[in-house]
C-alpha cells in the first residue's frame, strides 16, 4: 500500500490561457496514469488557484478533465496550513490568524 499527499502542480507562463492549457494536459495525464497504476485521487480535495496580478479573470478557467469532473478555480485555498489567495497578498491568512 502506498500513500501520496499534497501534490502541487505549477505552471508559470505569460497568460492565464496558456497556464490553463498546460495544467489541463498535465492533470489529464496524471489521472490517466493513476487509472493505469490503480492509484485513486480524492477528487473532492482537488483544488485549483491561479496566482495573478490582474483585478479579475474574466474567462472561464475551470478545468474539465472528464465528463464527470470539473475542477473550479478558487480565489483562495488552504495549502499546508496556510491560506493562499490569487494575488499572494496573504489577506485571508492574516484575517484568519487575527480572528
Amino acid at each position: 500500500m502506498s500513500y501520496i499527499n499534497n501534490i502541487g502542480l505549477v505552471a508559470s507562463l505569460e497568460s492565464i490561457e496558456k497556464n490553463y492549457k498546460i495544467l489541463k494536459e498535465i492533470i489529464i495525464r496524471i489521472f490517466e496514469k493513476g487509472v493505469d497504476n490503480l492509484i485513486q485521487f480524492d477528487l473532492e480535495k482537488t483544488e485549483l488557484i491561479y496566482f495573478h496580478s490582474k483585478r479579475n479573470i474574466n474567462k472561464n478557467v475551470n478545468i474539465c478533465f472528464s465528463k464527470n469532473y470539473l475542477v473550479e478555480a478558487k480565489p483562495t485555498i488552504k495549502w499546508l496550513g496556510i491560506w493562499l489567495d490569487s494575488k499572494l497578498n496573504f489577506k485571508e491568512y492574516i484575517e484568519k490568524k487575527v480572528a
